[in-house]
């Protein structure tokens, strides 16, 4: 048997949630003709099975043990098998939300570090882009400070020239 595609998957799902409902008809139907159901429970949705709400398995169970007829011990354990049914689906849809929460979280703190990191990035292309500015300028300013050396130098040159040939013209 191969693997199922998405529709062939949700045809399956539907159909596994129409018998589950058909076996909850069917035992709420079998309760209502042998027990007496609280009506005032029946409307609000609660099925109850003499007087215990699906939900309580333990006292499902018990009571399915201490049933007198073998039809009311059945009743309570479809009860019972319906109320873990709904806890397991309860506790599974309630894990997943925790896992998006948690990925919804996760999600958040990753985008924040993102940001940051971004503007610190940014911050220290602007402070490279200013050293490479100061540099420039630096260079530049050390560039005319040699050429004005250059040319101190070159009047210091000129200027003992000048003194050396007056000393040996006055001697």
């Amino acid at each position: 048997m191969g693997r199922l595609g998405p529709k062939e998957r949700e045809a399956a799902k539907q159909e596994a949630q129409a018998a589950r409902a058909a076996q909850a008809a069917q035992a709420a139907n079998t309760v209502h003709s042998t027990n007496q159901m609280d009506m005032n429970m029946a409307d609000s949705g609660v099925l109850a099975v003499g007087g215990a709400e699906v939900g309580q398995l333990e006292e499902l169970v018990f009571a399915s043990l201490s049933a007198d007829t073998a039809k009311a011990s059945h009743m309570y354990l479809a009860a019972s098998v319906l109320s873990t049914e709904r806890d397991l689906r309860i506790d599974h849809q309630m894990a997943k939300e925790e896992a998006f929460n948690s990925l919804g979280d996760e999600a958040c703190y990753m985008k924040d570090m993102r940001r940051r990191w971004e503007a610190d990035l940014a911050a220290k292309d602007k402070e490279i882009e200013a050293l490479r500015k100061k540099d420039k300028s630096m260079e530049a300013e050390l560039y005319n400070l040699r050429a004005e050396f250059d040319a101190f130098k070159q009047q210091m040159e000129t200027f003992q020239l000048n003194v050396a040939m007056k000393l040996s013209l006055n001697f």
